[in-house]
């Protein structure tokens, strides 16, 4: 996306200089964007900086934590954002747009020969995973068969995507609940309102997958790909 070439919506008026110190001059535009996040571009002491507009509905105060993160270079992501972001009504407004410009996906959980759904049900049958873990989440297959990844987790917007390798009857199911309760572990850690990855504590949750080392030999020979 070509995102500094999308000014979008003007909305430089409802920030303080304090804001932007030490920057005396300023401009700070809503616009689309594929995913959450702010640009910035800095020249002659004056900054651009540009905000997905997933947060045109954020309170002030979050925005102001977004332009002041900008302006220092940090993530965006301090605990007022994340506290915003995780609610319901964020997730639930958002995710359809998120979706929309992910032309990747397929926006489905029934693939030509599996189906995502049947694969929650097996984990939760098996004790692996609970209601709480998925509810408010959206699992797609994703269009066209990848040689770098099996599967993705957007813990912002909740959306599980799953390589099409594995929408192959000659795939055993347990590859297929493999990858997707590794996703689905990053749904629970965004639900604790953890955001540290393949932390020690998501490592002792995916060893409960019995069958992990086999479908780790199996998926690290490629026998699909």
């Amino acid at each position: 996306m070509d995102e500094f070439n999308l000014k979008g919506k003007d909305i430089t008026s409802w920030f303080d200089s304090s804001d932007l110190a030490p920057f005396s001059s300023y401009s700070i535009y809503i616009c689309p964007m594929r995913e959450l996040k702010t640009e910035h571009r800095c020249e002659k002491g004056h900054i651009d900086i540009w905000i997905s507009d997933y947060l045109r509905d954020a309170p002030y105060t979050v925005m102001q934590d977004v332009v002041r993160c900008a302006v220092q270079n940090r993530s965006i992501f301090t605990d007022a954002v994340r506290g915003y972001i995780k609610r319901d009504d964020f997730i639930e407004r958002n995710r359809p747009l998120y979706l929309d410009r992910m032309e990747r996906l397929t926006k489905q959980s029934a693939g030509r020969e599996k189906d995502l759904q049947e694969s929650i049900e097996r984990l939760e049958e098996l004790g692996l995973i609970s209601e709480a873990d998925y509810r408010n989440s959206t699992y797609t297959w994703i269009k066209h068969r990848t040689t770098t990844f099996w599967g993705r987790c957007n813990m912002i917007f909740r959306v599980v995507s799953i390589n099409p390798i594995l929408d192959d009857q000659r795939a055993p199911d347990m590859m297929l609940d493999r990858v997707v309760y590794h996703e689905t572990l990053h749904l629970r850690q965004s639900t604790m309102g953890i955001w540290r990855g393949h932390d020690k504590q998501f490592v002792e949750w995916e060893n409960r997958f019995l069958e992990l080392k086999e479908t780790d030999i199996l998926m690290n020979n490629g026998q699909l790909s």
